[in-house]
C-alpha cells in the first residue's frame, strides 16, 4: 500500500476511484451540508449527492456509509463515499475507528484501487494526526485482507494499492508517519494470519524455519537468526521438545531470532516464545476428528511472534528483542511418546506425561528455559494452549496469566489499548498442586480440574519467579468463526499489535 498526504490540492482535482468524505450527525439541512468538502462535492454534482443522502436516510451517524456515483465531468473521482462519524461533540479516536472499519468494508466490496480520505473535518476536532494516520493504515490492512487460499479460479484478492489523505500542512508530517507505522504493523498482522492459515503439509516445522529466515533476511541485518536442528536440540537437552516430535516424520526446528537496535543491545531484553506446533493430532491421546480438523492453527503463537519481530525491525524500535519458535508436529506413529512416559526437561525438572495432547506446554517449557539461559529480562509466550480458555473470554478475549503483577498489568493495559481484549486470571496457588505427579516433579495435565490455569501453572514452573513472565492463551481468539470488531472471520493475528505496542512501551520505560 502506498501513501500520500495532500496539502495543496483542492478536492475536485483528486484523481482516484473514490473519495471518502467524513460527515457529522445532523450535518445536513435540506440541500445544505455544513462540512465544506461534502457541500463542495454536492455543488459539483449538481445537488445529486445530498438528494441521494436524503433518499437513503443517511444522517451521518457513526458507522453509517453511503456510496454515491459521480456523474459530473468536472470531477476526477468516480465515486464519493459518505462516512458517518457521529456527533461532532462525541467524536473520539475510538469512535472514528468504527467509522473507518465500515468505510473500508465498502471500499473492499467496491473493489476500489485508489482512494482519498478527506481528514480535515476530523482533525479540526483535535484528533491526534499521528494516531489517526496509524489507525487508518492498520484498519485498512485488517479489513481489506482477503485471506490465504489455494483456489485456481476466482480467488478473492484486494486490488487496493494507493491511499491518499487530505490534511493541513501542519498535520501532514505526523499523519504520514502514522500511516507508515500502521502499514508496518498491518502487514505484520496479515503475515501472521497467512502463516496460521497455511495447511500443515505446506507449513511444516522446516518451512516455518524458512519463514523465520525470510524475516531475518528482510530486516537488513538488524535481526540475526540461529536455527537448531534435531542434533543441536539433543545437545541442548531439549528433551521435552524432542518428545513431542517423536511420532512425526517431519524434523523439528527451533528458530531463535534476535533483533538489536542500531544503537546496540539494551539492558532490557524481551523474549517472546511462540507455540509452534505445526500440526497437533493429539498424539496417542488422539483428538476426535472434529477437534483435529483445524489443528494446522496450533502454531498461531509462533506466527504472532514472527509478526511482532518483523514489525519491530521495520519500525527500528530501540530495544533488544528475541523470539523463539520451537516448531514440531505431534503425531501418533510407533515412535510417538506415550502416556506415562518420563521426560527430563532442559531445566532439569522431570515431567510425567499424563496426556500426549497436552504437548504445547512441553515445547514451551524447554523454549522458556532456553530464553532464560540466553539472558531474558522479561518473557512473554503466545500459545493456542487450551480449549478451556474459551470459557473465560470466548472468542473475544485471550486469557492472561503472569508471575509479576506490575508487568502483567502493563501487558494487559497495552493489549486493551490496541483493541486486543484480555482477561487477567488469578493464579490461585491451590491449583498449582494439580500438576503434581507421584513419579516425577510434574505431570503435564491437571487431572479432573485441568484447565487454562493449571496449564499456566505448568509453564510458570519453568518461567520461575525472578524473571517477569506473561502467558497469553490465545486458543479462543487466534481464529474466529465469526466477524468481530476489526477482525473478519478466520485467522486474526491476535497479539501482533499488542506485542509491538509493548516493545514501544518498554523502550520508553527503559533506563
Amino acid at each position: 500500500m502506498k501513501f500520500w498526504v495532500i496539502t495543496d490540492t483542492s478536492l475536485p482535482r483528486v484523481n482516484e476511484d473514490m473519495v471518502v468524505l467524513p460527515c457529522f450527525e445532523h450535518d445536513f439541512d435540506g440541500n445544505f451540508a455544513k462540512t465544506e468538502s461534502v457541500s463542495h462535492f454536492n455543488t459539483l454534482s449538481q445537488g445529486s449527492l445530498l438528494k441521494h443522502a436524503s433518499v437513503r436516510e443517511f444522517a451521518g451517524k457513526n458507522g453509517q456509509t453511503m456510496l454515491h456515483f459521480l456523474s459530473s465531468s468536472i470531477l476526477s473521482s468516480q465515486k464519493a463515499l459518505l462516512m458517518g462519524v457521529g456527533k461532532s461533540s462525541e467524536v473520539t479516536l475510538a469512535s472514528v475507528q468504527l467509522a473507518l472499519k465500515e468505510a473500508f468494508k465498502t471500499i473492499g466490496s467496491d473493489k476500489a484501487e485508489q482512494v482519498t480520505f478527506d481528514l480535515k473535518p476530523i482533525l479540526a476536532l483535535g484528533i491526534d494526526p499521528f494516531a489517526l494516520g496509524k489507525m487508518i493504515s492498520i484498519t485498512g490492512h485488517l479489513i481489506l485482507y482477503t485471506g490465504l487460499n489455494y483456489k485456481t479460479k476466482n480467488a478473492p484478492k484486494s486490488k487496493f494499492s494507493k491511499l491518499r489523505v487530505i490534511a493541513d500542512a501542519t498535520n501532514a508530517g505526523a499523519i504520514l508517519q502514522g500511516l507508515q507505522e500502521g502499514d508496518a504493523i498491518g502487514r505484520s498482522v496479515n503475515f501472521a494470519r497467512d502463516l496460521t492459515t497455511m495447511p500443515a503439509n505446506v507449513l511444516t516445522p522446516a518451512q516455518l524455519k524458512n519463514y523465520a529466515q525470510l524475516v531475518e533476511k528482510e530486516s537488513g541485518g538488524s535481526i540475526k537468526g540461529k536455527y537448531y536442528d534435531k542434533k543441536k536440540l539433543a545437545k541442548m537437552k531439549a528433551n521435552a521438545i524432542l518428545s513431542v516430535h517423536q511420532g512425526s516424520s517431519k524434523a523439528p526446528w527451533l528458530s531463535e531470532l534476535t533483533y538489536t537496535p542500531e544503537s546496540g543491545p539494551t539492558a532490557t531484553h524481551l523474549f517472546i516464545v511462540g507455540k509452534s506446533v505445526c500440526f497437533d493430532s493429539g498424539g496417542l491421546d488422539l483428538k476426535p476428528a472434529a477437534g483435529m480438523r483445524f489443528m494446522k492453527r496450533d502454531m498461531a503463537g509462533g506466527a504472532v511472534a514472527l509478526g511482532i519481530i518483523k514489525a519491530v525491525a521495520a519500525l527500528k524500535l530501540p530495544i533488544s528483542l528475541t523470539v523463539i519458535l520451537p516448531a514440531v508436529e505431534n503425531m501418533p506413529d510407533g515412535n510417538a511418546f506415550r502416556p506415562g512416559d518420563y521426560i527430563e526437561t532442559m531445566s532439569g525438572l522431570t515431567v510425567e506425561v499424563d496426556n500426549t495432547d497436552a504437548e504445547g506446554r512441553l515445547t514451551l517449557a524447554d523454549a522458556i528455559t532456553w530464553a532464560q539461559k540466553q539472558g531474558a529480562t522479561h518473557i512473554i509466550d503466545f500459545a493456542t494452549l487450551t480449549g478451556a480458555v474459551k470459557s473465560i473470554g470466548g472468542d473475544v478475549a485471550a486469557g492472561l496469566f503472569g508471575n509479576n503483577a506490575s508487568f502483567t498489568q502493563l501487558v494487559a493495559d497495552t493489549a486493551r489499548s490496541q483493541d486486543e481484549q484480555v482477561e487477567v486470571m488469578t493464579m490461585h496457588p491451590e491449583l498449582r498442586e494439580l500438576n503434581a505427579s507421584d513419579v516425577a516433579d510434574l505431570s503435564n495435565s491437571g487431572g479432573e480440574l485441568a484447565g487454562s490455569t493449571t496449564a499456566a501453572w505448568f509453564i510458570r514452573e519453568f518461567a520461575g519467579e525472578k524473571t517477569p513472565w506473561v502467558h497469553f492463551d490465545i486458543a479462543g481468539v487466534a481464529y474466529r468463526n465469526r466477524a468481530i470488531k476489526l477482525d473478519p472471520r478466520g485467522s486474526t493475528g491476535f497479539g501482533v499489535r499488542t506485542g509491538v505496542a509493548l516493545v514501544q512501551a518498554m523502550a520508553k520505560n527503559q533506563k
